[in-house]
């Protein structure tokens, strides 16, 4: 859907994400697949003067974690700017505009097994 008649931007992308992983004896990490895959969906808010003034983007993890042992996976979002709150394989990030611009920015998701195992990947988002 459009944002007061601006055009919603959807893709696809394989991220060049850095991964990393925790184990702990007697468990498997989760781990993170590759190519790790997301969807963003970015929304645009204009005033009524057509200036930027505020953007959401949707990020989808299209390639969750895995567990070796089975063991049920939790996901915690971050963000390098804004504010971000996720749900599961999807997060909302509140972007900050910058000289009329979204601000490019690093998400970071930990995937943790609840038994000490933990995966952690970071990709930039322009």
């Amino acid at each position: 859907p459009a944002v007061n008649g601006a055009p919603v931007a959807t893709h696809t992308a394989t991220a060049t994400a850095t991964a990393t992983a925790t184990n702990v004896p007697g468990n498997h990490a989760p781990v993170f697949p590759t190519p790790f895959l997301t969807e963003k969906v970015t929304e645009n808010e204009y005033d009524g003067n057509g200036r930027l003034v505020g953007a959401t983007t949707t990020i989808t993890i299209l390639t969750p974690a895995t567990d070796q042992d089975g063991d049920p996976i939790t996901y915690t979002w971050s963000a390098s700017n804004g504010s971000i709150a996720g749900n599961g394989l999807v997060g909302v990030w509140t972007r900050v505009i910058e000289n009329g611009r979204v601000k490019k920015g690093v998400v970071t998701v930990i995937a943790a097994d609840g038994r000490g195992g933990t995966a952690q990947v970071n990709f930039e988002v322009n």
